[in-house]
């Protein structure tokens, strides 16, 4: 009797808690769900390729329990998958969300079509509101190169992105050609080897070379701003032209690496920017280069290195603010030896630029100090720039003229994103210091890496960017 009693109280308990809990549910239309997006942008879907989750965060901050009705994609748009509170479905219902907790929604893209606009919606329906999530992307196809030779003169240009696997290969006597606007995407580990000649015609539409995955390690950190992801440009020695104009290198192990390519004819490097690199931005053994209006920076170990050959910087901004590794170098290093015993003579000449970051010196000789310049095989000559050194040079009318030294120069840096704003404002110690008569006499010089003019004020701005 006494256990038949038991049996009665506990099952009369049982369901007064289950029919206490329905009744905790507000039907209150007034109560409201919350969310972490309102509209999801996948930006560009490469076709054929899912892309990594992205997520919807529903929140109840109403003070009242809420059962939601249904969760329900509502278009037949394929290329949008979803996975519900833990289930891949299109449709899930009855979901119970208590007051202050939350659920997740995650959602992919895959898209097959070349060139279409990609647009869904997710439907949450509670109490009688219907509360909707626009999913947007827009799905492109590339052009796949998968180890790809290049055998003759070849152009490329289009609307496409090239998606790079392996190694996209110059041969040498071939010529490759890219027209401006055109987006290089690199799997991981893939590179660029130039034996032949490589002509990069980018403008105010810029060329871009970077890695292929459009989401970011955190909301604020994209993939490809972080140093490593593919391997960069690599010039082989047998490559007899070389000229870069208006390209953006980003997030290689190495920007741009010439090797020993001795090349009579200068080598060209204008109106780019390479950074973010894990071991070196510009890395260079005994060639002729001649740059202007561009940036390198960040280029993790190394991040302009040259050792041995012909340099011209002008207008430049070299800076290097962040650490990717165990060690840092200085922003730019000099040396005219490649060891102890091979000795290659070097010439560099910087006039209107900036060397900058947060060593004590960014600027350093690996092999002569700079107070024992010149020498038979080390000429360097420093001319209307700032620069951040240790051993301050004065001005003698031949190898150092109006440079500014250790001075306060301010950027919008954060390391911690990856991220680094190298223009200029209006009080920065870089304003109206360049050489005037250069900008006048080189018609590259008459307007900065962006296309604003240096001709237009009796005193422009060093660096790569004019205020």
């Amino acid at each position: 009797m006494k256990r038949l009693l038991f049996y009665i109280i506990s099952f009369s308990v049982l369901v007064s808690f289950f029919s206490c809990t329905d009744d905790e549910f507000t039907s209150d239309s007034s109560c409201h769900l919350s969310y972490s997006v309102d509209t999801l942008n996948f930006d560009r879907v490469l076709s054929d390729m899912i892309t990594p989750s992205k997520t919807i965060k529903i929140y109840n901050n109403s003070g009242e329990n809420i059962r939601i009705d249904k969760i329900l994609k509502l278009g037949s748009e394929e290329a949008f998958q979803l996975n519900i509170n833990g289930k891949s479905s299109t449709s899930e219902s009855n979901l119970e969300l208590f007051s202050g907790d939350s659920l997740y929604v995650f959602v992919q893209c895959v898209s097959s079509e070349a060139s279409d606009i990609l647009l869904d919606s997710i439907a949450i329906s509670y109490n009688g509101n219907t509360d909707k999530i626009i999913l947007f992307g827009v799905s492109a196809s590339p052009y796949v190169l998968k180890d790809v030779v290049i055998e003759k003169d070849t152009v490329l240009g289009g609307e496409h992105p090239y998606l790079v696997y392996g190694t996209l290969t110059v041969a040498e006597g071939a010529t490759l050609t890219i027209r401006d606007s055109v987006e290089f995407l690199f799997h991981n580990g893939a590179k660029v080897d130039i034996f032949g000649s490589l002509k990069v015609e980018g403008s105010r539409n810029r060329v871009s070379m970077r890695y292929f995955r459009q989401d970011g390690m955190t909301s604020s950190i994209p993939y490809f701003c972080v140093p490593g992801s593919w391997k960069g440009v690599y010039v082989k020695k047998t490559c007899p032209e070389l000229e870069l104009f208006g390209v953006d290198i980003i997030g290689g192990e190495y920007g741009i690496v010439i090797d020993s390519t001795a090349n009579e004819k200068p080598f060209y490097i204008g109106n780019t920017t390479i950074q973010n690199n894990k071991y070196g931005a510009l890395v260079i053994e005994d060639a002729f280069v001649y740059s202007f209006n561009s940036l390198f920076a960040n280029g993790g170990v190394y991040n302009v290195r040259l050792i041995g050959g012909t340099y011209l910087f002008n207008h430049c901004t070299i800076a290097s603010y962040f650490n990717h590794g165990p060690v840092r170098h200085p922003a730019l290093s000099l040396s005219d030896r490649e060891n102890d015993e091979n000795i290659i003579p070097l010439k560099v000449e910087i006039n209107n630029s900036i060397v900058y970051g947060t060593k004590e010196s960014e600027l350093y000789s690996e092999s002569t100090p700079f107070s024992q310049l010149p020498t038979e095989t080390f000429e360097f000559g420093l001319y209307y720039s700032l620069v951040k050194c240790r051993t301050v040079h004065d001005d003698d009318d031949k190898y150092y003229i109006k440079n500014k030294w250790n001075e306060n120069l301010k950027y919008n840096i954060d390391a911690s994103r990856y991220f680094a704003d190298f223009h200029i404002d209006s009080l920065s110690v870089a304003r109206t210091m360049a050489d005037p008569m250069l900008c006048r006499d080189r018609v590259e010089l008459s307007a900065d890496i962006e296309g604003k003019s240096r001709i237009d004020n009796s005193y422009p701005d060093a660096g790569a960017y004019e205020y």
